[in-house]
């Protein structure tokens, strides 16, 4: 990668490398990345980036009654997006360690059982957006998300709030350490790796290869996809694009998918794979470009995604939790120990 003239620390993103390594050494590279925060109004949530879990509760606390926490009173619903999307926050893949029994995961656990368990149904009302709400999760897989789609329900109205300009306040997630937001490989290419125990000439082709997928014209092409059809209103041919992959990693290829959301190129963005669900505006400005590639830099926290084994492991005992069939120190000490001969066994 030193020797490569189009694909090097000069032309990817150097702060994902930075997060990406390990002892020094760079094993995998993301193709992109996204990032997984949340977001709340700053008339509940405050001004600053990130909170502590005892900042959390303090502003759920001084909620107006019968306000919801990701638009939700049920235990589970809570616990889905408030702890679990950051499972990763416990697990120390480096090290082959876990920490369930942290304090930030005992609290954070606790406070998910202050509301109604659903007993693994869905409750009537259980997921309702026209209350006053504190925090909810929020995946940004492109610049646009640096405008929230604020909807109102109960007066059939939608805003679109620029977050730079203070009305919204992206907190990340609620730890004792305020390292809250992380960043994560984000599309269908994930991480990328070389083997490091194999010929120097092995190594060279397999460079070769993986490197095209670094480059701009590749990270463009797979940014965002196109969807063309017929407007059934007027007839006339339109299109509508998905965001597939997140922040390209390639500085080129990010910077033209910046200008292309400024110029208008991708109106009407169909966010299929994000939670957010909402239209792209066009009014982007240089300012939401830079506020966005700030936060960015100020996320120091890399997330790889949990195995399936162990997630499963983390949530049937925190299902029994919240159902009222175990205690706070059961499941926690469960959690810890099942969770650790696991990953003692990946070794």
């Amino acid at each position: 990668m030193e020797d490569d003239p189009e694909v090097n620390r000069d032309t990817l993103n150097s702060h994902i490398l930075d997060l990406c390594e390990y002892e020094g050494r760079l094993y995998s590279i993301p193709t992109y990345y996204i990032v997984n925060t949340m977001i709340g109004k700053s008339e509940y949530v405050g001004t600053k980036q990130n909170w502590t879990i005892d900042e959390f509760v303090d502003r759920w606390n001084a909620m107006p009654a019968g306000s919801m926490v990701n638009h939700s009173l049920t235990a589970e619903y809570i616990y889905y997006d408030v702890l679990r999307a950051n499972t990763s926050a416990f697990i120390d893949y480096d090290k082959f360690e876990t920490h369930f029994d942290h304090p930030d995961f005992r609290k954070m656990l606790e406070f998910c059982k202050g509301f109604e368990s659903n007993m693994g149904q869905k409750l009537e009302g259980a997921y309702d957006q026209s209350r006053p709400n504190l925090v909810e999760l929020y995946r940004i897989w492109g610049y646009n998300g640096a405008i929230y789609e604020d909807v109102d329900y109960a007066n059939n109205t939608v805003g679109y709030p620029h977050i730079r300009d203070g009305e919204m306040t992206l907190v990340g997630f609620p730890t004792s350490d305020g390292r809250g937001a992380y960043l994560n490989g984000g599309g269908g290419f994930g991480d990328i790796s070389i083997r490091a125990n194999i010929s120097e000439d092995k190594q060279e082709a397999a460079w070769k290869f993986i490197r095209e997928f670094y480059l701009e014209e590749f990270q463009l092409e797979n940014f965002a996809q196109a969807n063309e059809y017929t407007d059934h209103e007027n007839g006339q041919p339109a299109k509508t694009w998905t965001i597939l992959s997140g922040f390209p990693i390639n500085n080129a290829a990010r910077k033209t998918t910046a200008e292309r959301f400024m110029s208008g190129y991708y109106d009407n963005v169909n966010y299929t794979l994000s939670v957010q669900n909402k239209v792209c505006k066009d009014n982007l400005t240089q300012a939401d470009i830079d506020f966005m590639d700030d936060y960015v830099s100020s996320i120091d926290r890399w997330g790889a995604g949990t195995d399936r084994e162990l997630f499963n492991i983390v949530e049937y005992e925190v299902l029994a939790y919240l159902k009222g069939e175990q205690d706070i120190d059961t499941t926690v000490d469960v959690i810890q120990n099942r969770a650790n001969i696991w990953i003692s066994e990946q070794m």
